[in-house]
Parts: structure tokens; sequence; C-alpha cells
């Protein structure tokens, strides 16, 4: 069998390896084995045992003394890197990785920081600046798209098993700690900074929260323009939970489209069904909203249940209604109603504790307290 190097254009090399050098001053270790480096300076700091490497593009692999089966494509492509089994294509691809394995980034500047291990970078600018900090890593994380996982320095903690699949999905991570976060669609979670545990699917989707947690959006704008701080939140549908007037929504469950709509300041509510919870009429936008602040632990459940004249400020608390349209007047103060059937209570604004079950069962009811209405039209 042939063993030799091959070297042209000002190249040299040192036998016995078989490595191939075109157009580059690489200089082969003796024990080197198998490697192409084809541009200036790529591959040309190789010291010991570095083998299977691949580096096309000037300053390629210019860094690498004893790494292994490494591929790097594109202008500075792993400049400084010294380490395994990592694949970079574009240029300044990871090119300020040192001594970590497993990395794969395509797109110019994917992955262009000092990161850990076992990333995955595609994109222009995908995981760009991220970097390892102290003891904190960044490491196990999936980017795809422009400016997906944009990140920084992780003073702030670790940044680990991530997935940010879109343009600009959790590109908002600058130097803090992220773990376990899924965003995936144009922008989902864009503006997110520290908060954990969240999951985003779809276009905007929690795209305005910065420090939440726990919250899950899927839909188009779901969780859009929630608070900065909401948190432990499941929004399903189309512009679900959109966003809140002011202070914070958390512990709510909204599925369905404009389910939720415009909440301010609820907490702990539960509305299923399309723009359940939510209000008729314009909020400037010709869009939903309730604006019944701080109210709190009620349910909801059927298409435009609770849907309604706009709410008034007093908070309307632990209400049950179950119905198409059901419950669906300016609530004022109502409390610890339970409404079952299509339009049933539908009238009722201010009153508590009213009982009504049937089709259109205490419809005239406003302000009563205490009544019970069984049966359809049935009534006061």
């Amino acid at each position: 069998m042939l063993s030799s190097n091959i070297g042209t254009a000002g190249s040299a090399v040192k036998t016995p390896a078989t490595n191939l050098a075109i157009d580059s001053d690489a200089v082969f270790h003796a024990d080197a084995d198998s490697n192409i480096g084809i541009g200036a300076n790529a591959l040309n700091s190789i010291s010991g045992d570095a083998d299977y490497n691949t580096a096309v593009g000037v300053d390629a692999l210019t860094g690498n003394t004893t790494g292994d089966q490494n591929v790097a494509i594109g202008y500075k492509a792993g400049e400084a890197i010294y380490a395994h089994y990592n694949t970079f294509v574009g240029a300044y691809s990871g090119d300020a990785i040192l001594n970590n394995n497993h990395n794969t980034a395509v797109g110019r500047s994917s992955l262009s920081g000092a990161a850990g291990e076992d990333n995955t970078a595609i994109g222009s600018g995908a995981m760009n600046s991220n970097a390892n900090s102290g003891a904190n890593v960044v490491s196990y994380n999936v980017a795809i798209g422009k400016n997906a996982l944009l990140g920084g320095t992780a003073s702030g903690g670790n940044v680990r098993y991530n997935v940010a699949i879109g343009a600009l999905a959790l590109d908002g991570t600058t130097t803090n700690a992220m773990d376990g976060t899924i965003a995936i669609g144009y922008a989902a979670l864009g503006a997110l900074t520290s908060g954990s545990g969240n999951i985003a699917m779809g276009y905007n989707a929690l795209s305005t929260t910065t420090t939440g947690s726990n919250n899950v959006a899927i839909g188009s704008s779901s969780l859009g323009s929630a608070g900065a701080g909401a948190a432990g939140n499941i929004a399903i549908g189309y512009r679900t939970l959109y966003t809140n007037i002011s202070g914070t929504c958390d512990n709510n469950v909204m599925i369905g489209v404009q389910a939720g709509y415009y909440l301010n300041a609820a907490q702990n509510n539960v509305a299923i069904g399309e723009n359940a919870m939510g209000k008729a009429g314009s909020n400037g936008s010709g869009g939903l909203r309730t604006t019944a602040q701080n109210s709190s632990g009620n349910t909801f459940i059927g298409q435009r249940c609770a849907y309604g004249t706009e709410w008034a400020d007093a908070e309307s608390t632990d209400n049950v209604a179950i119905g198409r349209e059901a419950f669906k007047g300016a609530l004022n103060g109502a409390e610890n109603n339970t409404i079952v059937g299509t339009v049933a209570g539908i009238a009722i604004t201010e009153g508590d504790d009213n009982v009504c079950v049937g089709t259109s069962a205490g419809d005239t009811i406003t302000t009563g307290v205490g009544n019970v209405c069984i049966g359809k039209s049935s009534d006061v």
C-alpha cells in the first residue's frame, strides 16, 4: 500500500503518514494520518497524533494540534478548536470553540463562541456568541434558524438542553442561565432572558415574556404579549391568552381560538372553547378582551362562554360556567355562581351564589343572590 504525503503551492509535510495539503503551509507531524488541509493556514498547527481531519478554507482548523475527525469548511471555520468529532460549515462557524467535542454548526457565524459540547446549530448566526463561563457550560442544545438561541457568555448559569427552531427563536438569553426550554416558530420566546421550563410552539408564541417560567404556549401568537414574568400558564390555540393589561397572569389554562385573549392580572382560571373568557368588542385593535382585574378561580367551558360586554374592574371569582355563550354578561364582582346550559345566566353582572342549569336558565338574573333555576328557560 502506498503511504505518502502530498504538498502543493508552498506546503510542507512530513512522513510517513498519508496527508494532503493544497495551498496551505501545513506541516504535518510524523504521527498525523489521513488529514486534508486546503487553503492558507488550514490545519497548519498539528503537533501530534491528529488523524482524519478535513479543513477547507483560509485558517480553517488552524488551531488544531491533536484533535481527530473534525471537518471545517469555510473561512476561519473551527479556527481555534483542538478537540474531536466536530463539524463546522460556513465562515466563522465554530471559530472560538476550544477543547469540546461533538458539535455541529452549519451557517455563517453559527456556534461562533467558546461553547461546550454536543451542540447543533444550523442557520446564519445560530447560537452565535454562546460561550462557557467558568463552571457554567453551553452544551446539549439544538438551534435551527437565523440567530436562533443567540446568546452570550454564560456567566449567569448553564445553558443546556434547549431547543430553538425558527429565526430569532429564543434569541434573548444573553448571559443568563437557560435549561430545558423549547421554542419552535419565528421569534418564539424571543425575549426570554432567564425563565426556565417554558415551551412555545408557533409564530411569536410567548414572544415578550422575559423572566416567566413553566409556561406552555402552542399556537400562533399564543401568550404572545403576556407579562414579563408570566408563569405556569397553558395556552393552546391561535392568540390564546394573548396578552394582559397590567400585572401578571399566572397559572391559567386557556384552550381555543382567542380564549382568554386579553386578561388583566388574572390567576388560576380555566377557559376552554373559542373566545371563552373573552370580550365582545374592541380593545383598540378590533380584538377581544377581559378587564376584570385580579379575577381568579373561574372555570368556563364552551364556545364564547363568559364572552360578553367588557367586564367591570371589580374582580369576579370562583365561578363555573359550562355551555355555549353561557354567563356572558358584563361581570362586575360576580362570585360563586354555577351556570350550566346554552346561554344560561347570560345577564348576571353582580349576582352571587346562583345555580342555573338548563338552556336559557336564569337568563333574567342580573344582581340576584342565591337563586336556583333548574330546567330549560327556568327563571325567578
